[in-house]
């Protein structure tokens, strides 16, 4: 990786405009790479759908509002509200 040789699993952290990375395999046998990617988009998507409006409010453990930016680790009580446009059997 980036011309290191590594042995074992690779875990890194990027974050938007880090440098991209190099991965060759100079072995000569087959090997399986998984590479998983995750985070937030940049511009959050318009709210879509029908049928139910969702709200979303996050709170402190201590029942305080809660703001971003958080760091990792740090501990959130996320409450949802589910509201239907009109009258719907339950299931």
């Amino acid at each position: 990786m980036d011309d290191t040789p590594v042995s074992g699993p690779v875990v890194q952290s990027r974050a938007l405009g880090d440098t991209s990375s190099i991965i060759r395999n100079v072995s000569g046998q087959l090997q399986d790479v998984t590479l998983t990617t995750y985070g937030v988009p940049v511009t959050p998507p318009e709210a879509g759908g029908y049928g139910y409006s969702i709200t979303r409010e996050a709170f402190t453990l201590e029942g305080g509002i809660a703001e971003g930016p958080w760091t990792i680790g740090e501990r959130r009580v996320i409450v949802l509200a589910v509201t239907p446009f009109e009258k719907v059997d339950p299931r």
